[in-house]
């Protein structure tokens, strides 16, 4: 058992803990898992005695290092042990682990023949991965922003559970296209490459779905949120196609759902004699495009010194080359308008009564240029004539006017840190601070 190595580690396993990774193994895994499983755990290298001769080629081209994982640490094991805690056999091991381009390659001339067989399936191996890299290039992914787990990293949707379900769609794939499947081995190395994740991070899981695969949601309520799901997502699919004004978010009702937002679409509509659609994606599946230019800002500004909020403007314009660099306005107060004052409609709620529809019903809202809001339900439904419900004391106001006179001062405290941080900050930077408005605390 490899006891005398100081290197190996095969008496930090119990025969219960290997009963244990034996039992998930065998019970808990499909096929395609199994082989993913192995390749993860054994990594391969040329050994240090190889010696490649004139006319004799080494069968002994790769040295295995064996691993099992011991409360989600990998620990290493010798072969022998390796094998017998799985149950499986050397040419297993050998055939799961190397790619099959790579096994027997046998060649009876001589060394340089060899190395040009070797040239030539390699050229072959990357012609394949043409295919492989076009199929993981059209997987519907999450950016990291969304995700906030890894800047870096793109994350696919939460719809394969492993990578051995993805590598069933990639055959899947190959056989509808009719080219050559890589092995399973390839199809990990180049998911690594192309810095792709499984990782379904908490932060983007939504609150039903988890309900559900704990036993805590019907079937039947967790169907109609999926149909629902679904459905709004091929709207939004199908209004891309389009030329009409409409926007997308989410269901936020501090930001998005609310009647000052809807009375200050209406009066754009009403001043641009256009009509103007707003349509809300299902709460916990609200991923969207604009995710993207999100991430690949906290890319750029990671690791950046910025020492003013004039800062970012170059860091944001800077962040994207092609197909053309970000287009960035800088704001001031006087670009803020007191949309809260527009009094078009006081309430976006359909119904009265307590069991009417609320706000977080509607799933669409449109904005008339004659004055009018309509909405949805549902996104198959008639559009429907919101109701006007003002009070006596509302007013109709189709001017905004500015939400600040002059640029909002900061406490006298936090003046008098930042002037701190000025030993900290270049010299070309102090004027900026130096003339921040603030008020006494």
């Amino acid at each position: 058992m490899s006891e005398k190595s100081k290197k190996i580690q095969c008496r930090m396993f119990t025969e219960a803990n290997r009963q244990h990774i034996f039992s998930q193994f065998w019970q808990n895994m499909t096929w395609p898992e199994k082989k993913i499983y192995v390749s993860n755990l054994v990594d391969t290298m040329a050994p240090k005695d190889l010696k490649i001769q004139i006319n004799q080629i080494s069968r002994r081209s790769k040295t295995f290092l064996c691993y099992l994982k011991k409360n989600g640490v990998r620990l290493t094991v010798c072969q022998v042990m390796f094998i017998n805690t799985l149950n499986l056999g050397t040419w297993s091991l050998r055939n799961w682990v190397t790619p099959s381009e790579e096994l027997d390659i046998e060649h009876p001339d001589n060394v340089e023949v060899t190395l040009h067989q070797r040239n030539r399936i390699n050229t072959r191996h990357e012609s394949d991965r043409i295919g492989l890299r076009t199929f993981l290039m059209k997987l519907p992914k999450m950016e990291s922003h969304y995700c906030r787990v890894s800047l870096s990293k793109k994350y696919l949707e939460p719809i394969w559970q492993s990578k051995a379900a993805l590598y069933r769609n990639y055959v899947e794939y190959c056989e509808d296209k009719i080219i050559k499947a890589l092995s399973l081995k390839t199809f990990h190395e180049e998911f690594t490459l192309n810095n792709l994740g499984l990782y379904s991070p908490k932060k983007d899981q939504c609150d039903l779905c988890v309900s559900y695969k704990a036993g805590n949601v019907d079937v039947q309520l967790y169907n109609h949120h999926i149909s629902k799901k679904n459905r709004a997502r091929g709207e939004k699919s199908s209004d891309k196609k389009g030329e009409e004004i409409i926007l997308y978010s989410d269901g936020c009702f501090a930001k998005n759902k609310n009647v000052t937002l809807s009375n200050a679409l209406l009066n754009l509509a009403i001043n641009k004699s256009i009509i103007i659609t707003q349509k809300y994606l299902v709460s916990g599946h609200t991923q969207m495009e604009c995710d993207s230019m999100h991430s690949t800002i906290e890319r750029r500004i990671r690791n950046r010194e910025i020492y003013s909020p004039a800062g970012y403007i170059a860091a944001c314009k800077s962040a994207r080359l092609n197909p053309r660099p970000y287009q960035v306005k800088y704001l001031n107060h006087r670009y803020f308008k007191n949309f809260a004052a527009l009094k078009y409609h006081t309430f976006i709620r359909p119904g009265y009564k307590t069991g009417d529809p609320t706000v977080n019903d509607l799933c669409a809202i449109q904005c008339r240029p004659d004055g009018k809001l309509y909405y949805k339900l549902n996104f198959d439904d008639d559009w429907m004539a919101l109701e006007k419900r003002l009070s006596r004391k509302s007013q109709e106001i189709g001017n905004t006017v500015p939400l600040y006179e002059n640029q909002l001062p900061i406490k006298k405290s936090k003046y008098d840190h930042l002037q701190q941080l000025k030993e900290v900050i270049p010299a070309d930077y102090h004027l900026f601070y130096d003339t921040l408005p603030f008020e006494a605390d």
